[in-house]
């Protein structure tokens, strides 16, 4: 199977310039929905979906060096990734996204992608509200990056987290959102990109600092600095 690239996987390589990036869409591989009934569909779709994200795994360690071989999975359902590397994956509809990073300067990673439509209000507090955006789409920005954040947090913590054990603040509103997520005494920096109509792209990055620098989101922003973003 080859992946299409889509305004997704490009939008997330342009959030998380320190990673590498795979992904794309696997629509082109189905067959016309009114070929087959509605159960047919979801197997066929679901069988797809599992050959691009092992498509998707293997040119993203191809493009890293390493023997294009999908990473197993722990019995926590993480994934084993290759020793001085971190990733995570994500899939949406027909689109499936993976990044890997050298463990030397990401400690954390985890990435989402979803439909900001339909999604149902989240509770959480005022101030985790982003800003300059609507309620629904508020709720849909939480609950894509404290996914991204939990994908981060899942491999190096033993306790079940929950949505209010994540508490986001904000420091820059649309298209491009940065903030900083808190969870259990860990922060990450996290970005959120709008551009990509009817999408939410976020990415949870904790970076390794040598200068001994724990504030996510300025690690991030002096990176796009240093960039000349």
């Amino acid at each position: 199977m080859e992946l299409q690239s889509d305004e997704v996987v490009e939008q997330l390589r342009g959030l998380a310039p320190d990673l590498l990036v795979a992904g794309g869409s696997f629509q082109h591989y189905l067959p016309p929905p009114a070929d087959l009934s509605k159960e047919e569909r979801h197997a066929v779709w679901k069988v797809a979906r599992e050959r691009a994200i092992e498509c998707c795994l293997k040119d993203l360690l191809e493009a890293a060096g390493l023997p294009p071989i999908e990473p197993n999975r722990l019995p926590s359902g993480s994934r084993l990734w290759p020793a001085g590397y971190v990733g995570s994956v994500s899939h949406k509809a027909t689109s499936v996204v993976a990044v890997l990073g050298r463990s030397e300067s990401i400690d954390l990673v985890g990435v989402d992608i979803d439909d900001r439509r339909g999604v149902e209000l989240a509770a959480g507090l005022p101030r985790e509200r982003p800003p300059a955006v609507s309620a629904d789409c508020a709720s849909a920005i939480l609950f894509s990056a404290k996914e991204a954040v939990f994908k981060a947090l899942h491999p190096v913590m033993d306790q079940r987290l929950g949505f209010d054990d994540i508490v986001m603040s904000w420091t820059s509103g649309p298209p491009l959102l940065m903030g900083t997520a808190h969870c259990r005494g860990r922060r990450l920096g996290v970005r959120c990109s709008l551009s990509v109509p009817y999408w939410i792209v976020a990415v949870a990055i904790r970076l390794v600092d040598p200068m001994g620098d724990h504030d996510p989101a300025s690690q991030m922003r002096l990176r796009d600095d240093r960039r000349g973003r």
